[in-house]
């Protein structure tokens, strides 16, 4: 009785063309002692490399965890960075950024939206700043302050300049 009579069925052409390869490579003899050898070399280096596997993949854990807790604190620190924390509100750090980001991309219609709110909130001489931008930009000579703007401008640029007064009382008795 042949080992193919117990199968199923009648193996196709193409599998027993395989079989008898796999039969005509199989080598007279086998050496125990090499098959032995390769063996434990197999038992003795798989297991370090199953270790450090599973070292590299903590370590790319806790740096996942990391990362996502440095993201975290980063969004954090630019939300106090540039926001009021009373109101909620942008402060003059994000709209220095928001200005400059303007500038550097060439962003008009940006600069233009934000000319009415630094209007609102007295940032004069960014205001001033930006629409010298503008006019440089688009190739326009900046318009001739009128005499009241130039008294502002001096009377701002004196209070700067003025040294501090020592507002502290001294007797003199």
């Amino acid at each position: 009785m042949s080992i193919w009579s117990l199968g199923a069925g009648q193996m196709t052409k193409d599998e027993q063309d395989r079989i008898n390869l796999l039969m005509s490579l199989k080598p007279n003899k086998v050496d125990v002692f090499i098959e032995w050898y390769q063996w434990a070399w197999l038992a003795l280096l798989l297991p370090p490399f199953a270790w450090i596997g599973s070292r590299i993949g903590v370590m790319r854990a806790r740096i996942l965890r990391a990362n996502a807790e440095l993201v975290n604190a980063l969004g954090t620190i630019q939300d106090m960075a540039t926001h009021d924390s009373l109101t909620g509100l942008h402060n003059r750090a994000s709209m220095t950024d928001a200005l400059e980001h303007a500038f550097n991309t060439r962003s008009w219609s940006a600069i233009e939206m934000m000319s009415p709110e630094l209007l609102e909130d007295g940032y004069a001489r960014v205001r001033e700043f930006a629409q010298a931008k503008i006019a440089e930009a688009k190739g326009e000579l900046p318009p001739e302050p009128t005499p009241a703007e130039k008294f502002d401008k001096d009377l701002r640029d004196s209070k700067d300049d003025a040294p501090k007064k020592d507002k502290t009382k001294k007797s003199g008795k």
